[in-house]
């Protein structure tokens, strides 16, 4: 026999990135389908959701993608990030409705997927070395001729106060 349709129908559900690093931002998106004269309720992300690793940034206004033969094409996203490494698995999503008559839930047919981990570390094999010490070198004449000179004139100088000295005195 043929079923009838849900009113209200979660047509996609995804984080996305699916991997993102420690404190990085990802997207939770739900796209439902609901039909005309139906509200929905989106669920609200508490502290607790995802045992309380995953945080609420910010909660994105429901957007109307479409509207065609009685039906609407609605997503909502969540703005989250998280703090803990670690491969999180949500398999009980769902969407409230109410159709005028009854209130039901229209759950994720799939289970929701994100990976958040640690920045990788730098595993690169390489040999660090000490600060090297100053090679010790041979002097060479001109490092040290400058200092010869000045000496000699300094001697030199020196000697022709002493001899203008003497032949004052005498």
């Amino acid at each position: 026999g043929a079923y009838a349709q849900e009113p209200v129908r979660v047509v996609g559900a995804d984080f996305e990135p699916s991997e993102v690093l420690i404190g990085d931002h990802f997207r939770l998106n739900i796209d439902v389908e609901a039909e005309d004269g139906c509200e929905v309720a989106f669920p609200t992300i508490t502290e607790e959701f995802a045992g309380g690793h995953i945080e609420l940034l910010e909660e994105i206004a429901t957007d109307t993608v479409s509207h065609k033969e009685g039906v609407w094409a609605l997503r909502k996203s969540y703005r989250l990030t998280s703090f803990e490494p670690a491969d999180y698995h949500l398999d009980s999503l769902g969407v409230l409705y109410s159709d005028g008559v009854k209130i039901d839930t229209a759950w994720v047919g799939h289970a929701l997927r994100v990976k958040v981990d640690i920045m990788p570390v730098d595993t690169a094999q390489k040999t660090i070395y000490d600060i090297k010490q100053p090679l010790k070198t041979p002097l060479v004449v001109e490092e040290f001729a400058g200092y010869v000179g000045l000496g000699v004139l300094a001697l030199a100088v020196l000697v022709d106060m002493h001899l203008k000295h003497l032949f004052a005195q005498g």
